[in-house]
């Protein structure tokens, strides 16, 4: 409970920082469609609490990772995190042990659902094709980094919400270095 509260406040003080309350509205609604659509998928492949778990898990990490770009459009924001949730919900559907299968179904979803989603931007453009090429490859990762945190949960008795409350924390580290690294 200490792991969750940490991170959940910590994501908080991260979107805080932002002051944008349409920041906050738009977390908790991809929060809220990552676990209804991470349950149904769980629900249809017979995972439902994997499936909502990653879906969650990604669909924050997705939506912290493109926060501080408020200069882009929300649909941006939200394709993105449409593939969070695909592809988090769509790995969940997969036994640990499977990497291959995994990973196949996290880039196909992930490749599916910015496709779908780009469906709603206005502007097709270089950026664009760009997102299109990388959600795949995006989803293909997440696949192994799911693969990897059940691995890490299997042999150092470690609970996966700890891994990924690590996992969150350092998107939220990246995020901050940013402007670091690139001054």
């Amino acid at each position: 409970m200490l792991w969750t509260t940490f991170v959940v406040a910590l994501a908080l003080g991260y979107l805080r920082r932002f002051n944008s309350p349409a920041l906050f509205a738009s977390a908790a609604m991809v929060i809220a469609a990552a676990v209804v659509i991470g349950g149904l998928i769980g629900w249809s492949a017979g995972r439902i609490g994997d499936a909502t778990y990653w879906s969650v898990v990604i669909a924050a990490a997705t939506f912290l990772s493109v926060a501080g770009d408020l200069a882009a459009p929300s649909v941006f924001r939200f394709s993105w995190s449409a593939v969070g949730i695909i592809a988090g919900a769509a790995c969940g559907t997969v036994a640990a042990g499977h990497l291959l299968r995994r990973v196949i179904v996290g880039a196909s979803a992930s490749g599916i659902a910015m496709l779908l989603c780009s469906t709603a931007m206005s502007v097709h453009d270089l950026e664009w094709i760009f997102d299109l090429i990388c959600a795949p490859i995006v989803g293909a990762l997440v696949a192994v980094l799911i693969e990897l945190i059940l691995w890490l949960e299997r042999h150092s008795y470690s609970p996966r919400y700890i891994t990924a409350s690590w996992l969150l924390c350092a998107v939220i580290v990246g995020n901050l270095l940013v402007p670091w690294v690139l001054a």
